[in-house]
């Protein structure tokens, strides 16, 4: 997950189309060298999926190949996370994925960051707008974590993959790192549409280990899918962020 403590923004000037000979101006957000989005002012935030990377040409929803994101809010965040390819909301479209969605899995915006942004651009919409997040939510943040191959598909099919693929993991014997995944999925799948009451917290600060699944492949496909901690197992965002429910 890629957490905006703190971004770059800069001021350009697309080549708009139509502009009426008028110069436009937007402003570019990149964190850790990933530009999140290519202009504040002008994405297309509350579509579902919204689409941070517009066609710098037309400025036009959908004209860019991808670029979009789900974004949600969850507890002190927005969450932006892929969207999804079916009705069901049941596999995700990794393919027209923002960049950022693509490495990192997803996006963690502190709510105060974006207030930030909309004192510079007050045409951002309030946080208050976007929809709270859900399980399902969460879940699409989680699963990206996983390789490829694994995260694109359907939760159940997504854990028969991971039993075939399964070497081993931290601290876990093999069966006991399957039935911890298998109760988190379960977890996601019941309440797939039950806004989330937890928070996202810093691994340190949750006093929690993460527990890394390694699979049959270059150590660079291992997914670190849990965290032990104090609430017990719980799904980890990446190295350094869970989701903890207390």
């Amino acid at each position: 997950m890629l957490y905006v403590s703190s971004a770059v923004l800069k001021t350009w000037h697309p080549p708009l189309i139509g502009a009426a000979g008028s110069l436009a101006t937007w402003t570019s957000v990149t964190v850790h060298d990933v530009q999140i989005t290519n202009t504040l002012e002008g994405a297309a935030w509350k579509p579902d999926p919204a689409q941070v990377h517009m066609c710098q040409r037309c400025g036009e929803y959908g004209c860019y190949d991808g670029g979009y994101v789900h974004i949600t809010r969850l507890g002190k965040h927005l969450l932006w996370t892929a969207p999804y390819r079916d009705e069901g909301m049941s596999e995700l479209d990794v393919d027209i994925a923002a960049n950022a969605i693509y490495e990192y899995a997803a996006v963690a915006v502190p709510l105060e960051v974006w207030d930030g942004w909309r004192r510079i651009v007050p045409s951002l919409p309030a946080a208050e707008s976007f929809s709270p997040a859900t399980h399902r939510d969460l879940a699409a943040a989680w699963r990206m974590e996983a390789p490829p191959g694994l995260r694109e598909q359907p939760l159940m099919e997504m854990l028969t993959r991971t039993a075939r693929r399964l070497l081993a993991s931290d601290s876990l014997e093999y069966e006991q790192a399957l039935e911890q995944l298998h109760l988190l999925v379960d977890w996601f799948l019941e309440g797939h549409d039950q806004p989330l009451t937890g928070e996202l917290l810093p691994l340190a600060s949750a006093n929690a280990r993460l527990e890394t699944l390694h699979f049959d492949g270059p150590a660079g496909q291992d997914w670190p899918a849990l965290a032990w901690g104090q609430a017990g197992w719980q799904p980890a965002l990446g190295k350094d962020w869970l989701y903890s429910a207390a």
